[in-house]
């Protein structure tokens, strides 16, 4: 067998050498082969970041052959991504919620935590996410539309905060928390679960965030090691932006078997933070503290990439901005090497956590120099940008509806990079922006920055600043198209009607109407145009084709005259909103006396569930104490490196602020005995708690109104 491998090798050689052709295996060999490769899954968030990343920092990145990584301090799941995964699967709501429940246990088998495991579910978000879901939600209704047929499995409209499902799963997952909790009651390591639900606020991945920060804070940053899974692009940005040691984010990779073969077991691709930050402070001089270079990473992904809240510069790309950015880091004449910084990070006291974000305009005027001069970025065309004028002179010529786009790009880009280090929405109000011209952005940039109360009266439109997001029932509304009818409850659906006082939401997509008229008249056109575009080989389709084209420019000069006379040039089409004050009035009206006990919670924001308590750290031990009587301490496994230290946090996880506690029911001696873990109750009917459930008060301030004054008592799930 040797001496025919080794003439084979050899017979390999030689073809090669001679440039001859190899031969090809047989074809069932080679689709066995390919049926064990490893298969990502959906990748959301950020555009081609994780394919980037990989390709550029592959040291950061630690394939698990196993279906188990390690023990950790902490994990967090992000249950949203998990939900969209397996909707495929399931024929019914309760269906998705056993799969999805059984994907939680499997990701917490694969990383048992110690002292705390965080599942969290998107809530109501800011107004920027709204127009993203909104735009996602009218492609999925016009795609079921032209299906035939009756729809088959789950509604995916209903996976939205605000839905009845939303809280049904938020209940389950409590249920799912307790179990466990209750099961390790007499386990040596029993962590606590704080469970974020859908009527909770923020996003499942930045709430996830929240509490690694908090969790830090009290607790030695170097004892904790902290995992977040997910497969979701904006994780690797967050664990960048986090600055915190040892953390690391798993994402689940299936290998795909080949048809009727039992699917494999889940192995998982782990990115580390430190050792991405490691490696780009290995390429780059130094500059200051360790988490600098990582944060202008997260800067310039978003710049190149955009995400769910902001789009990208026109024209770059990551590899061109990373390029560009690693220019000024190795020094300029204007800069020299080492002195950049990007982002800089403004704290709440010395040493504290961190507040909020603000971009060095001077070092983002030197990238978009850098990009501009034809180093790193080239023009859609494919001519290089260094034949065109100085950036300079354009950006004195820039008119002054691009420098208000350009401005309130700038303030988004703050707001997202304030998100990503204090894991907390900083302004609920913001509304969707425009990737703005480059000259403009240079001008805005170059110019004196303005304070907070005159960037508010330069951006356009002018809004105010939102402390909370909209309730869940009022977010559900402003997110759904007109074919969502069925995911809101009875009492609110009048409110879709075209004659409501928010009809146009549904009907109309603006309050102009002469807007949505020209809009109605150019998507059948456009639909054709899609339809015959293949056929126009044959010259009676060609002029077919010709006469559309003509009729979409005639409606489309149409519109940009009557956006410049009316609008000032913005288009009100699919983003505008109704005010939320005049919707939570709407709600509270229509619904407050119509709407069922389980469905009064989405009229109230919630806090998270805080479920059991953190294994206390050790003692220190008598120095008299004989050796053979200490037990040694549980080493855990660094994500990373697979070493690390054994926990001995100084103080256990407090109950955080704003989180409630929630006393588990005790099982029955004879079941606890036989079962000390949650995972095989997963999918049976939850046990009822033995102790009261905490009321769900709703939280207090101002803002809240009316709608916020509903308080309840919630049954137990069933």
């Amino acid at each position: 067998m040797a001496a025919c491998m080794r003439a084979l090798g050899l017979l390999i050689l030689v073809t090669s050498a001679l440039g001859l052709a190899v031969p090809k295996a047989p074809r069932r060999a080679a689709v066995r082969a390919s049926s064990q490769r490893p298969r990502a899954n959906i990748v959301a968030g950020v555009a081609g970041l994780q394919t980037w990343m990989r390709r550029r920092f592959p040291e950061a990145f630690e394939p698990i052959l196993t279906a188990e990584i390690g023990e950790v301090d902490c994990a967090y799941v992000d249950v949203n991504e998990l939900i969209h995964h397996v909707v495929r699967r399931a024929t019914d709501n309760d269906e998705l919620v056993r799969l999805t429940l059984r994907r939680v246990s499997e990701l917490l088998r694969a990383t048992p935590p110690r002292r705390l495991a965080v599942l969290a579910i998107d809530g109501p978000g800011p107004l920027a996410k709204v127009f993203t879901q909104r735009q996602r939600r009218r492609k999925t209704a016009a795609k079921a539309e032209r299906k035939q047929g009756a729809p088959q499995g789950v509604d995916t409209l209903s996976l939205s905060p605000g839905t009845p499902f939303m809280l049904e799963l938020s209940d389950a997952l409590e249920s799912f928390a307790r179990r466990r909790v209750a099961f390790a009651g007499g386990l040596e390591q029993q962590p606590a679960y704080i469970v974020s639900g859908a009527h909770v606020a923020g996003e499942g991945e930045v709430k996830c965030v929240e509490h690694l920060l908090d969790a830090t804070e009290e607790c030695t940053p170097a004892e904790l090691t902290h995992v977040l899974h997910g497969s979701d692009s904006d994780l690797l940005l967050l664990a960048l932006a986090a600055g915190v040691s040892r953390v690391s984010v798993a994402a689940p990779v299936r290998l795909t078997g080949a048809p009727g073969v039992k699917r494999a077991a889940p192995r998982y691709d782990v990115f580390s933070a430190d050792a991405c930050s490691a490696a780009l402070h290995a390429l780059l001089p130094p500059n200051g503290p360790s988490g600098r270079r990582a944060l202008d990473l997260v800067c310039v992904a978003i710049l190149a990439s955009g995400n769910d809240y902001m789009p990208a510069l026109q024209s770059a790309t990551l590899d061109s901005a990373f390029r560009a950015y690693c220019d000024l880091a190795r020094g300029t004449d204007a800069a020299p090497a080492g002195n950049v910084h990007l982002v800089r990070i403004e704290r709440e006291r010395e040493g504290g956590r961190a507040a909020r974000a603000r971009v060095d305009r001077a070092a983002l005027c030197a990238l978009l120099l850098a990009l501009h001069e034809g180093r790193a970025l080239r023009a859609p065309t494919g001519t290089p940008t260094a034949t065109a004028p100085p950036l300079e002179q354009q950006a004195v010529l820039a008119p002054a509806a691009e420098l208000h786009a350009a401005e309130a790009y700038v303030r988004a880009l703050e707001w997202v990079l304030s998100q990503y280090v204090t894991g907390r929405c900083p302004d609920f109000g913001l509304t969707a922006v425009s990737s703005p011209a480059l000259p403009a952005l240079y001008a805005v940039l170059s110019a004196p920055p303005p304070s907070d109360e005159a960037a508010r009266a330069v951006a356009a439109p002018p809004r105010a600043a939102l402390p909370r997001p909209p309730i869940p029932a009022v977010y559900n509304l402003l997110v759904q198209p007109s074919a969502g009818q069925a995911v809101v409850p009875h009492p609110l659906r009048s409110l879709m009607a075209a004659d409501s006082p928010i009809g146009w939401l549904y009907t109309q997509g603006c309050t102009c109407a002469e807007c949505a008229r020209l809009h109605t008249a150019m998507i059948p056109l456009m639909r054709a145009v899609q339809e015959i575009a293949p056929l126009r080989d044959d010259p009676a389709v060609l002029a077919r084709f010709d006469g559309l084209q003509a009729e979409l420019r005639e409606l489309g000069k149409e519109e940009r005259l009557h956006l410049d006379a009316e609008h000032d040039g913005f288009r009100l089409m699919h983003a505008e909103l109704p005010s939320i004050a005049q919707v939570e009035a709407l709600v509270a009206q229509a619904g407050l006396n119509g709407l069922s006990a389980q469905e009064r919670r989405t009229l109230a924001l919630a806090e998270p569930v805080r479920i059991g308590r953190a294994t206390p750290a050790p003692a220190a031990e008598p120095a008299a104490r004989p050796a053979a009587a200490r037990q040694p301490a549980r080493q855990p496994v660094s994500v990373s490196a697979r070493t690390g230290a054994a926990s001995t946090g100084s103080s256990a996880l407090g109950a955080r602020k704003g989180v409630r506690a929630l006393a588990p029911g005790l099982p029955q001696p004879a079941r606890q005995a036989q079962r000390r873990s949650g995972d095989a109750n997963v999918g049976r009917a939850p046990p009822r708690a033995r102790a009261p459930r905490a009321t769900r008060a709703p939280p207090g301030g101002a803002e809240g109104g009316d709608i916020q004054s509903a308080s309840h008592v919630p049954a137990p799930p069933n």
